[in-house]
């Protein structure tokens, strides 16, 4: 994990390497139209934006996403993203609201919502007792119902749209 997240604040990497080589190898495929997206959850999220500024992309999906400090940098040409953060969020205070901000002078479509009453990881129903479950909660870290189902209908929207064959291609 730890190697992870350096790679992630790095933003390059074996990671990195490897997302892409998936993303080569589903676009190769017969049965694709060439058009790839990428999700991603908490650090998986992070990789996922981070992805979406890179060539290749045809959408992202970013969930509870670390933003980069040169976020504009990063999303100089981004893919369409679809993007969700819990307005609870104490590790992502404010990362909707910057998301959205940057995207709206881009180009593309974007679709970034925070729901105010969720919190980070609302889309993961923790179902297994842990003993991190206490401190998960200090956190703010709880599954939403109501979040989680609006978020997934946006995203598979959103997804089809831009995958959909004779909609958006790869840049």
């Amino acid at each position: 994990m730890q190697g992870a997240f350096r790679q992630l604040a790095a933003q390059r990497g074996p990671m990195f390497e490897e997302i892409d080589a998936a993303r080569r190898w589903v676009a190769d495929r017969d049965d694709c139209t060439g058009a790839v997206g990428i999700i991603g959850f908490c650090m998986g999220g992070g990789f996922a934006l981070l992805m979406a500024g890179r060539p290749g992309w045809a959408v992202a999906s970013v969930n509870y996403g670390q933003l980069p400090k040169n976020l504009e940098e990063v999303l100089s040409d981004p893919c369409p993203i679809v993007a969700s953060y819990g307005g609870r969020d104490r590790s992502l205070p404010g990362a909707a609201g910057r998301l959205g901000r940057v995207l709206e002078h881009r180009d593309g479509e974007f679709d970034v919502k925070e729901y105010p009453q969720a919190g980070h990881g609302f889309m993961n129903r923790l179902t297994a007792a842990s003993p991190l479950t206490p401190l998960l909660k200090v956190f703010g870290v709880s599954y939403d119902p109501e979040a989680t189902a609006d978020a997934r209908s946006r995203i598979l929207a959103f997804f089809a749209a831009q995958l959909h064959p004779g909609g958006a291609a790869a840049r």
